[in-house]
């Protein structure tokens, strides 16, 4: 092969015609795999006129070598040759980009010899250049460095004081600024190798790299955004590099973002260092007290105008600062304790909604919206009265941006503020039926308004579940209306998924409702697939889904058919990720109703399922450099000597997956896609679950590929993958208990090991806290609902023939076996796991905490998540069997009903106190000693909420133990009558009755009847707690049977209260079955006292008794 037929094939790629361009290319990769294209290909770098084909070349050979096994299958000769003229080239080259070129060839070379200290003149040459008096040289000598940097990091690890060394001197270059930026670029490449005896003078470059960007930033916003990405680095590094330096990093931050006159794209990426600050160094952040600087930065950059605030005054523009500014915000609500952020953000927006300026009075309501999901407990309880009134007054603003910012807030509130919210619909429900009557006028003058509203009113109604029903006449109506009238798709398409929240609170008294709902469903779903219509195609699939799983089994059984014909239709015609992922969520939906007729369409609806979890549509690569992305290279590679021997895969094997790689900086994937992944497995899942035994078949490829998707890159797939395995381990545990199949409990073993050891796994190792929640309330679900497998119990053998038996009995004996070793790992490794979340010491906690006070919202609720597991693990081992576990977890919980903890962690540690309590019945005797104390105290709590779960973790403490507990009887009911005498709130006395209640069950001897039977009746009827009415009327039907005298003087008043209770809505079947046998038993043996009570009731009332005793 000639130099210059290889020259001619380069040049032939790039003439301006595709057949030439195609033969070139063919030709191009027969010439790839002959060994002799290496020392061409240097040829040509070194000598063809073209600096285009030069170029060309270098990312040829590049490619050539990439792997480490092509590289040692090379003679010594052409790699020593090779080094040679590479260096030759890289003084010779004029044109900088085949200049760099050349230094990605070295540095794909030195990866793969400078571990073995096989080019010791790449090391002489990169010193003699670095130090060269002539800066062009010092350009060249730290292009090449930063570039070997970045590809043999590891290898330049001994060499790296003296390396830091050079960058002092290097970063003080006053004649070239590109020997600054090398030497940043090849800091940041270093970073993960930085030792302890580094971080000294890592520490001494820091003011220096900022001083160097800090100038960069006002010629070449670029290269400024790219060496900033040093200090991402130093964030993620084991060793504390920064914290010397970080307020004056974080300043300098702050300077860029608030500069008005520099770029966008500078100003964004000084905000997302602060963002990753607060995520990774919370404690940094309060303990230097950087809370209020970066907030007085950030919210008169929220308060600017933007460009688009004519259209849309809060469009997602991840590269707007005005966008950025406020997800800073909401990630410092995430991250940081809502006592620390919220009083100083309140006193900006208290003022800002007083501004006359339109946009400072938008920025208040965004930033109440987006601190309302990591702060809502603290709102709650502390602001939303004046916050819902601000926002009321925000949705009749004049200008049309603090509206749609209003009307944003509001959605937020709903989404995250329940139940509280809902509390005043009255007062904003009637706002939004206002606008919705005016959506046509509101359409013409801004479009986005229409959105925000459609938004608010979605998650309200959705929200506000049966407290819907009233309004729901006027608000059916109206959405009709629009979906009759001439608006545009995307005005139809809120208003029909405005109608799928409303199912979702109506359900079925929606009914009347859905002939209507239905026509203009199927009006949009058999339409011809446009890109027009594409969105309203889509939502409308989805609402159909959400029908048919609230509307009612049998009220759309007749249709279920047709809507899975109708799904098929859609995935044989419509190419397109929306689409599918909704026509899934339809499937799903039909399999709560069709449940195991649905099996005969299993088989085409599985195919499309799994190929939608094996697709790469939408991945997209990220080139580091342009001429990467060009196709033609994209194909070439070595094909020969494809089986290697063991020696060459125990030497490459490591390096294989980054060499495959090479030249990607990073992969992407299109929303859609991964949306589609994401309800791909969430209906898979829901499927397994609802179809049952019929989904066997399908089952082990179903589970294998979902099971893939639980070490996806996106966190939300990653969370639908551990959802949907928990779904279908419940669905075998449900299939065995049915059948007693021994296909069905080998695979429920099967599943449960991969399952438990990949969830603890993620519990302890996920960054991602959104994924660790759902993997902790996985493992709280499978408990629940297939707790005896999870824990190795009732497993039950077989009564068949007797030949059958002896088999399936030594079968039983080695599963037993079995199961004993893996069932007891699985308990402690929960348990651990549990433990672990409560000390904050799993990986998405960040930083362990020194301080009580530095916890955001979101780590109490990832607290709250691991504290549902331990009554349910108590209740599947047995209170005795964990009574050890409970040992190891009291104190963490004790801890928590401290004075200093929040509102929420004391509320959360008495639930799980009481809830755990009830199951360990007389194995809690060891633990009063501690509880009694820590609840009592609790009593004297100032907020309702908590008293209330003290007081019901004390009844449920009273009532389940023996001697240990009956002792304190006198200490527990003076605790509960002080807490009475002093006691407003309606949930609290509820709960003071049952816990008096439940004592008299316990332990009558131990409770004094008359003073304490007319406590109890003062408190009915409850007010608030009716799921304790049971708990009440048990213990009165047990007086009365026992013909308590304070019962029987009072059974007029008793009376009166059993009128106001029967047949009540609110109260459980159980209850009302109870209430009912005592007014019988009354009417039986105090017939004449009934009489007089019930002459004195109402007619409505009166009426209710007669019926009941009838």
């Amino acid at each position: 092969m000639a130099s210059s037929s290889l020259g001619d094939i380069l040049s032939n790629l790039l003439v301006p015609d595709n057949k030439i361009i195609q033969q070139a290319t063919s030709e191009l990769r027969q010439v790839f795999q002959n060994p002799a294209i290496i020392p061409e290909l240097c040829g040509v770098i070194s000598s063809h006129q073209n600096e285009q084909i030069r170029q060309y070349a270098t990312v040829i050979l590049r490619r050539k070598i990439t792997k480490k096994r092509q590289w040692l299958k090379m003679s010594a000769d052409v790699t020593c040759s090779m080094k040679q003229m590479l260096l030759q080239s890289l003084f010779q080259e004029q044109n900088k980009t085949v200049q760099k070129g050349i230094a990605q060839v070295m540095g794909v070379i030195a990866k793969h010899e400078l571990p073995q200290n096989n080019w010791p003149d790449l090391l002489k040459v990169l010193n003699d250049l670095t130090s060269s008096k002539a800066a062009h040289e010092r350009e060249i000598g730290m292009c090449v460095l930063s570039i070997v940097a970045s590809a043999a990091a590891k290898a330049l690890q001994p060499h790296l004081g003296s390396l830091l060394t050079l960058f002092e001197i290097t970063l003080h270059d006053s004649e070239s600024k590109l020997v600054q930026f090398y030497t940043v670029q090849a800091m940041t490449s270093l970073v993960d190798y930085a030792g302890s005896d580094n971080v000294k003078h890592y520490q001494r470059l820091v003011p220096q790299v900022l001083d160097f960007i800090r100038g960069l930033s006002a010629n070449d916003e670029d290269s400024a955004c790219e060496a900033m990405e040093l200090f991402d680095e130093l964030l993620q590094s084991d060793v504390s590099i920064l914290v010397p330096h970080l307020t004056y990093v974080v300043q300098f931050c702050l300077e860029l973002a608030s500069n008005n006159l520099l770029g966008d794209s500078i100003r964004v990426k000084a905000m997302s260092f602060i963002s990753s600050l607060t995520r990774l160094k919370r404690k940094a952040i309060v303990k230097q007290k950087l809370v209020l600087p970066i907030l007085e930065i950030l919210f008169p950059i929220l308060c600017s105008p933007t460009d688009s605030d004519e259209e849309d005054e809060f469009e997602e523009q991840s590269n707007n600062p005005n966008y950025y500014a406020a997800q800073v915000i909401d990630t410092m609500a995430l991250h940081l304790p809502p006592e620390r952020i919220i009083p100083p953000l309140m006193k900006m927006v208290e003022k800002a909604l007083q501004s006359d300026n339109p946009h400072n009075r938008k920025a208040a309501y965004i930033t109440m919206a987006v601190t309302a999901e990591g702060c809502g407990d603290h709102i709650r309880n502390n602001y939303l009265p004046v916050m819902v009134e601000c926002v009321y007054k925000g949705m009749s603003d004049q200008q049309h941006v603090v509206r749609g910012a209003a009307l944003f807030a509001l959605g937020q509130f709903a989404e995250h503020l329940q139940p509280s919210i809902s509390k005043y619909h009255s007062q904003l429900l009637p706002v939004l039926f206002e606008a919705l009557a005016r959506i046509n006028e509101a359409t013409k003058k801004n479009s986005s308004i229409v959105i925000k509203m459609f938004y608010a009113l979605e998650t309200f109604c959705e929200n506000l579940e049966k407290g819907l029903l009233p309004y729901l006449p006027m608000l059916l109506d109206r959405i009709l209306l629009i979906l009759n009238s001439n608006v545009d798709n995307g005005i139809k398409e809120l208003a029909v998924s405005a109608i799928g929240a409303t199912a979702n609170a109506a359900k079925e008294a929606l009914l009347p409702y859905f002939p209507a709902i239905l026509e203009k469903l199927k009006h949009y779903l058999t339409a011809s697939h446009t890109p027009e219509n594409a969105e309203l195609q889509t939502q409308a699939l989805d609402t159909l889904g959400v029908l048919a799983r609230t509307i009612g089994r049998d009220n759309f059984a007749p249709l279920a058919e047709e809507c899975v014909q109708l799904g098929f239709d859609l995935l044989n015609t419509v190419n397109d990720p929306d689409l599918r992922r909704c026509t899934y969520g339809l499937f799903a939906s039909l399999s709560s109703v069709m449940k195991e007729q649905m099996q005969q369409y299993l088989p085409n609806m599985i195919k499309y399922m799994i190929n939608s979890l094996k697709s790469t549509d939408g991945v997209k690569a990220r080139y580091e450099e342009e001429e990467d992305r060009v196709l033609v290279f994209d194909s070439l590679d070595d094909e020969e000597d494809e089986e290697k021997s063991e020696e060459d895969i125990t030497e490459c094997y490591q390096d294989e997956d980054d060499e495959e790689h090479e030249g990607i900086k990073g992969l992407s994937v299109e929303n859609a896609f991964l949306e589609e992944k994401e309800d791909t497995c969430n209906s898979l899942g829901d499927m397994a679950e609802n179809i049952g035994a019929a989904f066997m078949p399908y089952l082990e490829e179903c589970f294998e590929e979902v099971l893939l998707m639980v070490d996806y890159p996106a966190a939300n797939v990653r969370k639908a993958a551990v959802t949907s395995l928990g779904q279908m381990c419940c669905m075998l545990y449900g299939v065995y208990e049915q059948t007693q199949s021994l296909e069905a409990k080998t695979s429920l073993l099967k599943a449960l090991e991969l399952c438990i050891s990949n969830f603890l796994r993620i519990v302890q190792e996920e960054e991602d806290l959104l994924v660790v929640m759902a993997t902790l309330e996985t493992i709280e679900m499978m408990l629940s609902k297939s707790g005896p497998a999870f824990i190795g119990q009732s497993l039950k053998s077989y009564n068949q023939n007797l030949l059958l038996n002896l088999v399936l009995v030594c079968i039983f004996c080695a599963f037993s076996w079995f199961r004993c070793a893996v069932d007891q790992k699985y308990v402690d490794g929960v348990m651990t796991a549990v433990k672990a979340v409560m000390e904050s010491k799993v990986t998405c906690q960040c930083e362990e905490e020194d301080e009580e006070d530095l916890q955001a919202e979101y780590d109490g609720m990832l607290i709250e998540y691991a504290g549902d597991i331990i009554p349910v693990m108590a209740k599947a081992v047995g209170g005795v069997n964990f009574s050890p576990y409970f040992a190891a977890i009291l104190p963490l919980l004790l801890d928590k009903l401290k004075k200093n903890r929040t509102v929420a962690e004391k509320s959360f540690a008495a639930g799980v106190l009481a809830e755990t309590i009830k199951v360990l019945g007389v194995a809690v005797d060891p633990f009063v000693d501690h509880l009694l104390p820590a609840l009592t105290h609790v009593l004297r709590e100032e907020h309702g909420e908590v008293r209330s779960n003290a007081v019901f973790a004390l009844g449920v403490l009273a009532a389940s133990g023996d001697t240990a507990v009956f002792v304190h009887y006198p200490t527990i009911l003076q605790a509960l009558s002080t807490a009475f005498v002093s006691e407003k709130e309606p949930l609290v006395l509820d709960n003071i009755c049952a816990a008096l209640c439940r004592m008299i069950m316990a332990n009558p001897a131990g409770v004094p009847f008359d003073k304490v039977v007319p406590v109890i009746i003062m408190c009915l009827p409850l007010r608030e707690d009716m799921e304790e009415n049971i708990t009440v009327f048990k213990c009165i039907s047990q007086l009365y049977a026992g013909n308590c005298s304070v019962i029987i003087s009072n059974l007029s008043q008793l009376i009166h209260i059993i009128a106001q209770v029967i047949g009540m809505e609110a109260i459980a079947k159980e209850a009302q079955e109870t209430i009912v046998l005592l007014l019988r038993n009354i009417a039986e043996q105090h017939a004449e006292e009934l009489h007089r009570s019930v002459v004195t009731l109402p007619v409505e009332l009166a009426t209710r008794l007669q019926t009941a005793i009838s």
